[in-house]
């Protein structure tokens, strides 16, 4: 996980992309990549503009705000998809460039160095899988996407417990704060995830986002 490497920071490059999301700009995450290669020189980090030796990079990403200027961004790959061995030593968050949308921009880095792990592909039915978790700091949430593949969503899990009951309506309200991205609401079943109609999503006129719930209980994730 990404909370265990050495010194990750953000880059020069994504400190100066934070200042313009501050400033009301959109900031999309586009991959994260691993690689093997070494850096000891964790003063070098924040000029670092891509891994040492990129190893594997991972597209299919999931985000969850955690506040109004902090994201956890999450990916995730199994031994699996590897065709050869690797150390699993260094970690990158990519951008896509907002003055240029077919370039990428590395906004942060990572590197365990000599405490890197020795990953490789499936032997005997033995199969390694990581999440790496980025909490990364953005400076305002509401501007922040990430690109989705057509079968994966950013899910915000809840209990009822989450919920606040409005005995005027008679319904149940999560308050979501002000988010931007289109919302979508599903129920949970024991048959898998479907996309429900039992949902009503209101905006007030500071843009902050409710979500109410226009059915019984029966386990639900909002995507966002």
């Amino acid at each position: 996980m990404a909370e265990t490497y050495v010194d990750y920071v953000l880059t020069a490059q994504g400190r100066a992309l934070m200042a313009r999301v501050i400033a009301g700009e959109s900031l999309t995450f586009t991959r994260v990549a691993i690689g093997s290669g070494f850096d000891y020189n964790t003063a070098n980090f924040p000029s670092r503009t891509s891994l040492v030796n990129e190893e594997l990079s991972l597209t299919d990403l999931t985000m969850s705000i955690e506040s109004a200027t902090v994201v956890k961004i999450t990916a995730v790959f199994s031994s699996s998809d590897l065709e050869e061995s690797f150390y699993y030593r260094e970690v990158g968050l990519y951008v896509e460039d907002p003055d240029d949308s077919t370039n990428e921009i590395l906004y942060a880095y990572g590197n365990c160095n000599d405490n890197a792990e020795y990953i490789t592909p499936n032997v005997d039915e033995y199969t390694v899988q990581k999440q790496i978790n980025f909490m990364t700091t953005v400076g305002n949430s509401a501007n922040v996407h990430i690109i989705l593949s057509s079968n994966s969503f950013t899910n915000i899990p809840f209990s009822e417990s989450d919920w606040v009951y409005d005995s005027n309506s008679e319904l149940y309200k999560l308050e979501l704060g002000s988010i931007s991205e289109s919302i979508k609401v599903f129920t949970v079943t024991n048959e898998g995830k479907f996309e429900s109609p039992f949902a009503a999503i209101n905006r007030d006129s500071l843009n902050g986002t409710t979500v109410e719930c226009l059915c019984p209980f029966d386990g639900c994730v909002i995507s966002i």
